[in-house]
């Protein structure tokens, strides 16, 4: 949960404008440099001649990486959405393509499920019409979602833990980039299942929940997004000037 931070009704447009500035600059600019990395995420790289397809190349650990799919996925299917299902010899086929979709989470506030986004978070997956956004979207509405889709997002989010996990330079290429990498799970909407959440040093905040509750009913919708200030873009960690002082110091 992001800090809290009381505010001006009449500053509300005014934050809500610089919130999405540098919301949609850090989209465009992280969504260039995971599209020029693309290739480092290939589910093959840890999934192999276990992945459905033409390629049958063996890969090293893959046996013991598709065993991990197969357990996870049979509890998570089970546990988090009350579905029994396994899979078979071969995982469906996993997209190539990568896609960032918004981190977002429900709060309760009054009598209403709001659905939150942070505009300086994304969570990174493959790319599908199934993602976090759309089983929020369900769980808001009272929705069912069928087995295949619920099956595509447990093998996509899954899939991609296990490539971090496998390399640990992808952590340090996007704590380069000034992304810091975490796995973060949404309990009441889907268990243990863990998403790849990539936060930008710029910290976002909620104002109080009365301001929440006008601007939902000003709206009409129940959806809201986090804000940003100008300390926030002011208080910017210098990462690398930071490392470099501590280094020369030790």
């Amino acid at each position: 949960m992001p800090a809290t931070k009381e505010i001006q009704v009449d500053k509300m447009a005014e934050l809500r404008e610089l919130s999405n500035k540098v919301s949609e600059y850090l989209n465009k600019e992280l969504t260039g440099y995971v599209k020029t990395i693309t290739q480092l995420f290939s589910p093959r790289k840890v999934l192999g001649e276990f992945m459905a397809g033409n390629s049958k190349d063996k890969v090293v650990g893959s046996e013991k990486n598709f065993s991990f799919l197969q357990e996870r996925y049979k509890s998570i299917m089970k546990d988090a959405f009350g579905m029994t299902a396994k899979l078979s010899s071969i995982v469906p086929t996993v997209s190539s393509k990568l896609s960032l979709n918004q981190w977002e989470y429900i709060q309760q506030i009054g009598d209403k499920a709001i659905t939150i986004s942070s505009p300086t978070e994304w969570v990174l997956t493959y790319d599908s019409s199934m993602n976090i956004n759309r089983l929020l979207q369900a769980k808001v509405s009272g929705k069912t979602l069928s087995q295949d889709d619920v099956s595509r997002l447990v093998i996509d989010q899954l899939t991609m833990q296990l490539l971090f996990e496998n390399n640990p330079g992808l952590t340090r290429l996007f704590n380069g980039m000034g992304y810091q990498v975490e796995v973060r799970t949404l309990a009441d909407t889907s268990g243990e299942l863990p998403y790849i959440v990539l936060s930008a040093s710029v910290q976002s905040f909620q104002p109080q929940e009365d301001v929440i509750k006008m601007a939902t009913q000003f709206s009409g919708s129940s959806t809201f997004a986090e804000l940003i200030d100008m300390d926030a873009i002011e208080n910017i960690p210098h990462t690398v000037k930071d490392n470099l002082v501590a280094h020369v110091s030790s």
